[in-house]
């Protein structure tokens, strides 16, 4: 395993797959798409970012950090992920020939924080023990055993209205939210 620590930045491209081993062995495994964005004029003469130079990472995540992350994240959401390189190599017992995958070792995943605002908790016990009820900013999550919230169980406790964001009038306010939503969508 390479010891030399990278950082990916970019979309998930499906929600995080969680594998259960044991009550204290949990795998969860993420796809980020990350592009290189360079600046193009269009035949109006207008700027316009395009994506190109596409690759797609695969993550593991063990242990709080699997459980965590797969509570968290969904598809589509931006994401920084730091971790290490590693090649598993095997023999195909049907064909015989050698067979490798190249994948992130992840030790550190978070949301990128140019779209999203966070709530955060803290979370003391090693693994969520079922039943469990978290509180997420406004919302109490019924936490299932498998580590998934049921959209049935979520909670309003605190009756705060949702705040409106105010509107500048600005043209690259609005191509600015053009440009978010095309990235969201990817």
């Amino acid at each position: 395993m390479s010891q030399y620590p990278i950082t990916i930045t970019g979309n998930l491209t499906d929600d995080p797959f969680v594998t259960k081993f044991s009550s204290d062995k949990v795998n969860t495994r993420l796809r980020i798409a990350s592009s290189r964005r360079t600046r193009h004029t269009n035949s109006n003469g207008e700027f316009e970012w395009r994506d190109s130079d596409t690759v797609y990472i695969n993550i593991e995540l063990w242990g709080q950090l699997a459980i965590n992350t797969s509570k968290s994240l969904k598809k589509g959401m931006p994401v920084i992920a730091l971790g290490s390189l590693c090649t598993d190599t095997w023999t195909d017992n049907e064909t015989q020939k050698q067979r490798e995958r190249t994948y992130m070792r992840g030790l550190q995943v978070g949301i990128d924080m140019n779209r999203y605002i966070v709530a955060s908790q803290r979370m003391d016990a090693l693994h969520t023990p079922e039943g469990m009820v978290l509180n997420s900013g406004s919302e109490a999550l019924h936490i299932n055993k498998d580590y998934t919230v049921d959209k049935d169980d979520v909670i309003d406790e605190t009756g705060v209205e949702e705040v409106v964001p105010a509107s500048f009038d600005d043209p690259r306010e609005a191509e600015a939210e053009k440009e978010e939503a095309a990235v969201a969508n990817f």
